[in-house]
């Protein structure tokens, strides 16, 4: 195998992936299809998959190499990349792209909004429709059908205006499924359930998008409330939509399809069927009718003739009608006769559906050149969303031009508001500009605009994350600010400051999408120095935020493209955070990996503020492993660099740490009197991300001496306050401590909601180091509940996952679990044997549970009783090390 491992970056379609996966394998020596497809079943049977869902076709492995491919098994490429030699975790970043070369949307990104779009105000015809919507029943699930332009999402925003104005207090959500997106996959039922949970506010870590059942339920009780309209636009097929309409059984459901989707009758029969609307397009009365709202009543009427060959050449589609009517409103010098004219020479290859694209391309074509300019480089913003100061970035004018021209391009209906503020582009319509940018703008343009945007978010994101946390030391002089607003580009009062941190996350939540979309995009390679300063910005909301999947994909871009940008420093840096998320993952090795070579380059240009993060960050990786002295000296020597240059805060986050590390000699009344001090400054100095951390250090100190009640408040207001700053990881390492304290109090059933709770976020974040502690703390509750076949099982788990991991601290607290459960069912021989290595692992990191261990290998030795079966303490103790 070579040096360097191919990474999962840089895979923006099947394609690419394809060819990821093909240079992999020649990494991995070019075992043939048939080999892989061997190690593939070896890696699934290994970790627990049975019968025949183990082996894989290898036909269906083969294919995955393939180019031309349109779907992927995101989870048989994970497999693939371990059986060719990647780590698990490596893995993950695999799995992550095969789902964005999909289009797939982590749910942290859905885009759920609270409030439904009002439709255009010459909104005509589809009055049998609009009454058979307001008068069904008020749980009524309406499917609105049609193909693409015939009006489906104008009559479910109309809908939904009569609704609204029927029901005081309706409330509502809306979602584009993104079910015929041109350039994506359509959302999946378990993102979008997240997502509206989240909106409705149950930010509650136990909700996963791949538990769509758990999820439905929770949804089904929270929009039990108050009534709620809830509108799903631009659903993709039944698999879909199913467990949507059963999450939303109590609230009226408008549903807009392509598809006639059939299969939905069975999935709500409880709901009296769906409603269902079929859509044909508008009559030639009703499309006369349209052209007299929107074009004039005497135009209309003194060339009927023409305006009705105008309304056939536009197939009578609203989309298309209401294009051509803005067009006709425009020229009220051209009679009709003289505009219905081009529309019959462009029905003749054409792009599109002939009758949209013939009337978008000539309602394009009568813009002045700067309006078609700006309409073309619309759809280079990546996500389904933008505003004004993002649109003005990309045409390069004032946000208060951009403001107006898209507020003139919705009134023609080029683009459409999809929130006070938002605006969208139709598929067929972006598709088309898309095509027209390709035709119009040289390359080097497109890239500009793209360059722009880059810079507008670069310059928001920084407002933003400085409220989040300031900005470390390591990144002091990097280019991560434009001195001024790029040429042309928003002035700094388009994005303000945030009021405070709340504000700060809100805009990066209502962003987060579309930055994710901009770094990931393929035009990120040719933007190297804005890549990575929008990434290294955006790291403290991404941590917050967004599962470690993600976040380690954005570093690993971010490093590709420091890289090419050539400064040490910055490569350093993103090593750094590359290690770092590597570390809270669980990957020890790799985040060792990473970390030294941030070090050594750090080292290396004289970087000493940066040096000292690497080295805070190896020396963690030693102090998990079971290396305290070096761990020791990595976090002195990291302290009083940041002290001799000034960095009292960082220098207390890492003093931190070494009192953590020290807790092995014993000294843990200095260790509590050491956090319960720090926490005290933090309150003083405002700094409540430290405190969370601070006050799981605290708890698990208080744990170790068996002061149950005040590891209890401790972990109580650790969790209430990582909640307040949305700090997930911390709620979930204080979910940790309290399930501990709460099952030491005999608190049984709250210790395990508690634990339940943290498990389920760890899953989510992808920390499968917290994870596997977390199965080694349900071991313990279940001793002390008295179930030992449970205990049995937890303290398992904890250990392969530990294995896996090569954790050896982590893989001594299980094994010595499993010994007290051995030894509990009178198998002391077992005991014994389990004990003995797992002292040797302890002695080995010299940890202070090794004497533990020796007090019952004496005990069992004398043939005295262990008390292994009434256990009076916690066997798991979890200390915190801040990643500084």
């Amino acid at each position: 195998m070579g040096e360097r491992r191919p990474q999962a970056v840089g895979l923006w379609t099947l394609d690419d992936l394809a060819a990821g996966l093909a240079r992999l394998r020649v990494w991995a020596g070019s075992p043939s299809f048939s080999e892989i497809t061997r190690r593939v079943a070896a890696h699934r049977v290994a970790r627990g998959v049975r019968g025949g869902a183990a082996q894989p076709g290898r036909v269906t492995v083969y294919d995955a190499f393939q180019p031309g491919r349109r779907r992927v098994d995101a989870e048989l490429v994970g497999d693939i990349v371990a059986a060719l030699g990647l780590s698990e975790s490596e893995a993950l970043t695999w799995r992550l792209a095969a789902g964005r070369a999909m289009g797939a949307v982590p749910e942290q990104l859905v885009p759920v909004s609270a409030t439904v779009a009002e439709p255009v105000p010459e909104f005509t015809g589809r009055g049998r429709e609009l009454v058979a919507i307001a008068d069904a029943r008020a749980d009524a699930v309406t499917l609105i059908t049609g193909m693409a332009g015939v009006g489906k999402t104008e009559l479910a925003l109309r809908a939904a205006a009569v609704l609204r104005s029927r029901t005081p207090g309706l409330a509502t959500l809306f979602v584009d499924l993104r079910g015929f997106e041109p350039d994506g996959a359509p959302l999946t039922p378990g993102s979008v359930l997240v997502a509206m949970l989240r909106l409705l506010g149950e930010d509650d870590p136990r909700w996963r998008a791949d538990a769509p059942e758990a999820l439905a339920v929770q949804c089904r009780r929270r929009l039990a409330d108050r009534p709620h309209l809830v509108v799903l636009d631009n659903a993709g097929g039944e698999e879909q939509l199913a467990p949507l309409l059963a999450a939303t059984t109590p609230a009226r459901v408008l549903v807009t399809s392509r598809l006639a989707l059939p299969g939905l009758d069975e999935a709500v029969r409880g709901r009296g069927g769906p409603q269902r609307i079929g859509l044909e397009p508008f009559t030639d009365a009703e499309s006369l009718e349209l052209f007299r709202t929107m074009a004039g009543a005497e135009r209309v009427d003194a060339e009927p003739e023409a305006a009705l060959e105008i309304a056939r050449a536009d197939g009578r589609l609203p989309l298309a009608l209401g294009i051509t009517a803005r067009r006709i409103a425009a020229r009220p010098d051209w009679t009709l006769a003289e505009l219905a004219h081009p529309l019959r020479k462009r029905l003749d290859g054409l792009r599109l559906e002939p009758d949209v694209d013939t009337s978008l391309a000539l309602s394009y074509r009568g813009l002045p050149r700067d309006d078609q300019r700006f309409v073309r480089l619309l759809p280079l913003h990546p996500g389904q969303h933008l505003d004004a100061p993002a649109a003005a970035a990309l045409a390069g004018i004032d946000v208060e031009a951009a403001a107006d021209r898209l507020a003139e391009l919705a009134d023609q209906h080029l683009v459409r508001r999809s929130a006070p503020g938002t605006f969208g582009l139709h598929d067929l319509v972006r598709a088309q500009l898309v095509a027209a940018s390709l035709d119009e703008d040289r390359p080097a343009e497109r890239s500009a605009a793209v360059a722009r945007l880059f810079d507008h978010y670069r310059l928001a994101v920084a407002r933003m994350a400085q409220e989040l946390e300031q900005l470390g030391p390591a990144l002091a002089g990097l280019p991560l600010l434009p001195a001024d607003p790029p040429d042309g580009g928003p002035r700094p009062s388009a994005v303000a400051a945030p009021a405070d941190r709340a504000a700060a996350v809100a805009w990066l939540d209502a962003k987060a999408a579309a930055l994710v979309a901009l770094i990931q995009d393929e035009y990120a390679s040719e933007h190297a120095e804005a890549t990575v300063a929008l990434v290294l910005l955006l790291t403290p909301y991404l941590n917050l935020r967004t599962d470690l999947q993600v976040v380690l994909d954005l570093h690993l871009r971010a490093r590709d493209a420091a890289e090419r940008y050539g400064d040490p420093v910055v490569v350093a840096a993103t090593e750094r955070n590359i290690g770092g998320t590597w570390l809270r993952i669980g990957d020890m090795e790799a985040g060792r990996r990473h970390l030294a070579a941030a070090a050594e380059l750090f080292g290396g240009v004289g970087h000493e503020l940066g040096l000292a993060q690497a080295l805070n960050s190896l020396a963690i990786v030693h102090a998990e492993t079971g290396d305290f002295a070096a761990a020791v000296e990595g976090f002195r020597t990291a302290r009083d660099i940041y002290q001799r240059h000034g960095e009292e805060r960082r220098a207390r986050m890492t003093a931190d740490n070494l009192a953590v590390t020290q807790q092995h000699t014993g000294q843990l009344e200095e260790g509590l009197a050491h956090f319960e001090k720090e926490v005290a400054i933090c309150r003083r100095n405002g700094e409540r991300d430290q405190e969370v951390m601070v006050l799981t250090n605290a708890a698990a100190f208080c744990l170790q001496l068996g002061r149950f009640a005040d590891a209890r408040h401790h972990s109580e207001r650790g969790v209430e306050l990582a909640l307040e700053i949305g700090d997930r990881m911390g709620a979930a390492y204080h979910g940790h401590c309290l399930s501990e304290a709460l099952a030491a109090l005999g608190e049984f059933d709250a210790a395990e909601r508690r634990l339940q709770d943290a498990l389920e976020l760890a899953r989510e974040l992808g920390d499968r180091g917290l994870e596997a502690r977390l199965h080694s703390a349900a071991g313990v509750a279940a001793r002390y509940r008295g179930d030992l076949d449970e205990a049995e099982r937890a303290f398992t788990a904890a250990r392969d996952l530990a294995a896996e991991l090569s954790d050896p601290i982590r893989t001594a607290v299980a094994d010595e679990g499993l010994a007290a459960v051995r030894c509990a069912r009178g198998d002391r021989e077992g005991a014994r044997e389990v004990w003995a290595r797992t002292g040797e692992s302890y002695r080995s990191a010299s940890e202070p549970s090794a004497r533990r261990v020796l007090d019952h290998l004496a005990q069992l030795d004398a043939g005295a009783d262990c008390g292994c079966a009434r256990p009076d303490a916690p066997l798991v103790v979890e200390r915190g090390l801040t990643r500084v």
